[in-house]
């Protein structure tokens, strides 16, 4: 028996891979399922879905699907160390399009024309419909009779016997399993096994937790850093979909929002647009730690966003070009004035006081676990899922998770020929242990 903890992106990719041979899997879900028909915001895939939410400090979807349920389906492979990686399988599996010329918004047709080297987005969509893990890797895997999905099940913590992890526990359920599979997610996974007493020593006697195992878990916590400015619209404008087209830059992203509407004091037509900057490679990284060591306590998170100087300055360059776009036509037309920040703030100033997450978080397990996912001084346990991802990709992670999933699903199963690659799982050493 393997039990996958966590049915987000990487999780559905492990359940409809393993299961493809006749091992028994069980897949764990904190969140509900939703074998037929997902809710009706989930499947929209014009705009996040902001139902279904853990509650943290920083949005994150609690759903079978987890945040390929919810997000904005940018997908693009990844950069870098990551370029490289097989995406075959991932682009079989999940549909991707881009809106079309005559499908763009005012507003997204104008950044097009005024930014020559931005491109439409490619999204994991058909039509509007979000194409998330769960309707397609997950989908297959579902009419097999070797997978069993345990949904609204939270897993309290792992059950290790000397240096070999054993199963998990669920509330008072003891779960065993040949090999158990952490794909909860760079929140998730490092929550667990800190909760076992695998993580700083000092943090988990402050919290009562027997110490197991004196690793930096929760350390190395990356994230993309995200800000937008705002712009009043010089005339109504019709919306549509947030996200079409974006400008890719070395180190930074570029990306109009749709007009939205917004009360007359805030603009004088109602209405609004934006244009998001983030910095793509960024230096700073942050930690997961826990509140408590009650289950459902949350993390206590800080992505230190833009500690390093030259992650603001990446962000203030974005930023001054993003004025420059908008000042360009047609961009120039639709503008009325800059609502925010204003020409007067000073730039740098407002960005690091009002940076948010690109939801891209990435790394916090990274320091803990070999190129095979195994846990330093564990056998019978794997880390798959974006918490072993660094660096973290210079894109929209989605299909690097994916593609990381596939990757080790592959080595797992046997095959050697794609083991090599970056300082992330690849597949464990030796699937028995």
């Amino acid at each position: 028996m393997i039990i996958v903890v966590g049915a987000g992106s990487a999780g559905c990719v492990v359940a409809d891979r393993l299961t493809e041979d006749p091992r028994e899997v069980m897949l764990l879900e904190a969140g509900p399922d939703y074998p037929v028909r997902f809710p009706d915001e989930m499947l929209d895939g014009r705009s996040m879905a902001t139902t279904h939410d853990w509650g943290y400090s920083v949005p994150r979807p609690r759903v079978v699907g987890g945040s390929s349920a919810t997000n904005a389906t940018f997908a693009f492979p990844g950069d870098g160390v990551y370029g490289d990686w097989d995406y075959s399988a991932v682009l079989r599996t999940l549909p991707i399009s881009v809106y079309g010329p005559e499908e763009l918004t005012e507003v997204q047709r104008a950044f097009l024309l005024a930014a020559p080297d931005a491109a439409p987005i490619p999204m994991n969509r058909v039509g509007a419909v979000r194409q998330n893990a769960a309707m397609t890797y997950l989908a297959r895997a579902r009419r097999r009779t070797n997978l069993t999905i345990r949904s609204d099940c939270l897993v309290h913590q792992l059950l290790v016997d000397d240096d070999r992890v054993v199963g998990v526990r669920a509330g008072d359920t003891e779960l065993r399993a040949d090999h158990v599979v952490l794909a909860a997610g760079a929140f998730g996974s490092p929550m667990i096994l800190l909760r076992s007493g695998i993580g700083p020593a000092e943090d988990l006697r402050r919290l009562g937790i027997p110490v197991r195992l004196d690793l930096p878990v929760g350390t190395g916590l990356t994230d993309h850093p995200l800000w937008e400015l705002r712009y009043a619209t010089a005339k109504p404008t019709p919306g549509g979909p947030d996200f079409q087209v974006l400008l890719s830059l070395l180190d930074a992203q570029i990306f109009p929002t749709s007009a939205r509407r917004c009360g007359i004091l805030a603009s004088p037509t109602g209405a609004y647009f934006g244009l998001t900057v983030s910095a793509m490679h960024p230096n700073s990284a942050g930690t997961v730690r826990l509140s408590s060591a009650h289950p459902e306590a949350p993390p206590v998170i800080d992505f230190r966003h833009l500690a390093d100087q030259a992650d603001r300055d990446v962000m203030v360059a974005a930023a001054q070009l993003a004025r420059t776009l908008a000042t360009t036509e047609p961009m120039a037309s639709l503008v009325r004035r800059e609502l925010y920040p204003g020409p007067e703030a000073d730039l740098e100033a407002t960005i690091v006081r009002d940076v948010t997450t690109y939801h891209h978080a990435s790394g916090s397990c990274a320091a803990v676990v070999e190129r095979t996912g195994r846990v330093h001084g564990l056998r019978g346990l794997s880390v798959v899922d974006a918490s072993v991802l660094a660096p973290i990709p210079g894109t929209n992670i989605h299909l690097t998770v994916l593609a990381l999933a596939e990757r080790w699903c592959r080595v797992f199963a046997g095959d050697q020929a794609d083991a090599a690659g970056p300082s992330v799982p690849a597949a464990p050493a030796d699937p028995a242990r």
